[in-house]
């Protein structure tokens, strides 16, 4: 009877073990490096030592077992997680990520502008000219223009000192100005409408009219806000009894009533207005 044929590699696992095979033979050595060592000490140990006594048991200390220990279960798990990603898709597709990856592109990216793809080493000329922050020709030409045309900086103390007296100079003769306008007006307040003709009882009637409207006009808008506050909704008993009888709950026949009333005085005070004119 022929046995069954084993199933064949998958095509991760046969492309990638071969690339493997130096990573796991370098784990191996390590472990069995770190447990030859540990078997070489146990060993002299028991043989300097035939019989065991408390000073010297005969066994390596505490602190030394835990290290050796540690060693050994560091190199146990190394060599098992490689063994494991072997034919792991994730595996393969984060090393080959890690194969591909551009050092500089991440150091600097989102910091500054970067090709989008990997920039060869005999190109990286024609990065440093699209990245660079130096002006044109022409641009630098404009900007000296610029620069020539502002006023020149005080260099020299005594260009300073000028600068700063013709400044006094001019603000102490606008102020003597000023106070003989003043003082020309034979100790009369200085007044800016007395050169301008302003018709100061027109001005104060328009602003009265205009004044009295809007405070009108805020005065009404207020009642209409507090009258829509004070208006209360219908509940659903009140709803069906106007169903049923035709009468408008009791606070909707009082609000009838006020609003009938304030119209009645508003038109008896427009008449009495009228009446006066």
């Amino acid at each position: 009877m022929s046995l069954a044929p084993l199933p064949p590699r998958s095509a991760a696992q046969s492309i990638q073990l071969p690339q493997h095979l130096d990573a796991v033979r370098s784990k191996l050595v390590h472990l069995i490096d770190a447990l030859s060592t540990l078997l070489s000490q146990l060993h002299y140990l028991s043989l300097s030592t035939p019989e065991p006594t408390s000073q010297n048991p005969g066994i390596l200390s505490y602190p030394d077992l835990l290290t050796r220990y540690n060693l050994l279960l560091s190199h146990f798990v190394s060599l098992s997680s490689l063994l494991s990603s072997v034919g792991d898709p994730r595996e393969v597709e984060r090393r080959k990520e890690d194969r591909g990856r551009d050092e500089k592109r991440e150091r600097w990216e989102g910091s500054l502008v970067v090709p989008a793809v990997q920039v060869e080493e005999q190109q990286d000329w024609i990065v440093g000219m699209l990245l660079r922050t130096k002006q044109t020709p022409p641009v630098e030409a404009h900007l000296a223009t610029l620069l020539a045309s502002l006023p020149p900086s005080f260099t020299h103390p005594t260009t300073s000192l000028a600068s700063l007296t013709a400044h006094s100079t001019l603000t102490t003769a606008a102020s003597t100005r000023i106070n003989l306008l003043k003082d020309s007006l034979d100790g009369e307040e200085w007044d800016w409408r007395g050169r301008v003709e302003v018709d100061d009882h027109e001005d104060e009637e328009e602003e009265d009219d205009e004044t009295a409207r809007r405070r009108k006009e805020e005065k009404e808008r207020e009642e209409r806000v507090k009258e829509v506050r004070e208006r209360r909704k219908w509940s659903l008993q009140e709803v069906a009894t106007f169903q049923r009888t035709g009468k408008p709950p009791a606070h909707v026949v009082l609000e009838r009533e006020r609003r009938r009333k304030a119209e009645e005085e508003k038109g008896k005070g427009e008449t009495e207005a009228i009446v006066v004119d």
